[in-house]
């Protein structure tokens, strides 16, 4: 049998979407407990908790991602959470109705993270 040397396993990871002569000789068809890392292949040590345990049950999460931090928001049914270096805080709005009147005129709305200003035009 001959062997064929190649480096850069992990370069190209696992892809079960094409054929297996049309892929690189680095590229995997499949792959169990196994995760790339730095250009390697490498047995995948497990999970980690993150929320543990979260305030609420969670139905929704999402990461942000700002300039200097990652913090995940998670919400249940009524209440919405943001969690950042094991501190859960509580990010549901308090009021139920807006505090302000549309005025007759247009109006241009701005975003800035965390704040939204309303002005008219």
């Amino acid at each position: 049998m001959v062997k064929i040397p190649f480096d850069d396993v992990g370069t190209v990871g696992i892809n079960k979407d094409l054929d297996d002569h049309a892929l690189p000789l680095s590229a995997w068809t499949a792959g169990r407990n196994i995760r790339f890392n730095d250009n390697k292949a490498e047995k995948f040590l497990g999970h980690e908790l993150v929320f543990n345990p979260p305030a609420i049950p969670p139905y929704w999460a999402m990461p942000v991602l700002t300039a200097d931090n990652v913090f995940w928001i998670y919400a249940g049914l009524t209440k919405v959470y943001a969690f950042q270096g094991g501190t859960h805080s509580n990010i549901t709005r308090i009021k139920t109705s807006p505090e302000f009147e549309i005025p007759p005129s247009e109006l241009t709305i701005t975003t800035t993270a965390p704040s939204v200003a309303v002005a008219p035009v």
